[in-house]
């Protein structure tokens, strides 16, 4: 049976197909997440691997604060988008991010350890702040690959 005349996959097929390669890559996604999250436990200990997760999720908190929505504004935009566009998104991420760290950081310099009595919390919290403007404009490239 040559290509031409073999019948096309219809789009519930193609539905099913997508929904399975999504289910499996999350399942797969779940598994490698728990195993490492249980051999990081088993390193460090449970209680620095709580305040690694605690200062990690204020870290997630403040990546889709600093964001804004320009990575989905980059990649929504239309196909013949000029360059310079990219460009912009990556200075202002970049600033602000670096403007957001030092704010964010600051304060928890200044009243953390009032606030937060976690040890070790402030100094994680801190170390991952420094890094919010580099994981920022990492999100520029990737809106111009999914494009």
């Amino acid at each position: 049976m040559d290509y031409e005349s073999a019948p096309s996959a219809t789009l519930r097929q193609k539905v099913l197909q997508g929904s399975l390669y999504l289910m499996g890559r999350q399942g797969a996604s779940v598994v490698i997440g728990l195993i490492g999250m249980l051999l990081l436990t088993r390193i460090v200990g449970p209680g620095v691997y709580g305040v690694y997760m605690a200062a990690l999720s204020m870290f997630n908190y403040l990546i889709w604060v600093g964001l804004m929505g320009t990575h989905v504004y980059l990649i929504r935009e239309r196909q013949d988008a000029p360059k310079e566009w990219f460009h912009l998104a990556f200075w202002w991420l970049l600033f602000w991010g670096i403007g957001l760290s030092a704010i964010v950081g600051t304060t928890l310099f200044l009243v953390g350890h009032y606030w937060v009595r976690t040890g070790g919390f402030v100094l994680a919290a801190i170390t991952m702040c420094a890094m919010l403007p580099l994981s920022l404009i990492a999100y520029v490239p990737v809106a111009h690959l999914e494009r």
